[in-house]
């Protein structure tokens, strides 16, 4: 089982431009699930703005936490998530909310549900290893993707 964290001191603050954050992630041999958050604080008690789960087999969970509970649970298809196999997920947040790349295309997409100002920590937990972690700010999605070969998926 694989935990990482890690703590976001930058202003998150979206009037002026969008912010990519990627995550290179591997799927561990035999097991099924990991998830991502974008969290208020480190512990596992804090509001969760963006709660992103694939399950092998199943489906993608999306969701966020707030004030104890969990909110209107939404899904996506679990489609190009394969066990043991690489991937490379974008997490790119818009004015709208969180766009999900994988491998290059959108998979999904979330509403904000908390201000992009209260994240503070990105949890990774689950089943996976995670080859390379960071943040671009940028002005154009379409410049990020062109002139971005991370990991080797595009």
């Amino acid at each position: 089982c694989f935990f990482f964290l890690v703590s976001l001191p930058l202003p998150l603050s979206l009037s002026l431009s969008m912010l990519r954050l990627f995550v290179c992630v591997m799927f561990s041999r035999g097991w099924l699930l990991f998830e991502v958050n974008l969290q208020t604080g480190p512990s596992n008690d804090q509001d969760k703005a963006l709660h992103f789960k694939p399950c092998i087999g199943q489906k993608v969970t999306l969701n966020s936490f707030r004030n104890g509970k969990w909110e209107s649970e939404e899904s996506a298809s679990v489609e190009p998530f394969t066990s043991g196999a690489p991937f490379t997920m974008f997490f790119v947040t818009t004015p709208q909310g969180y766009e999900v790349y994988v491998n290059g295309f959108q998979h999904c997409m979330f509403k904000h549900r908390i201000p992009l100002e209260k994240i503070n920590s990105l949890i990774i937990r689950g089943d996976v290893s995670a080859n390379m972690i960071g943040m671009i700010k940028v002005s154009n999605a379409l410049s990020f993707f062109i002139n971005c070969h991370i990991c080797g998926s595009f």
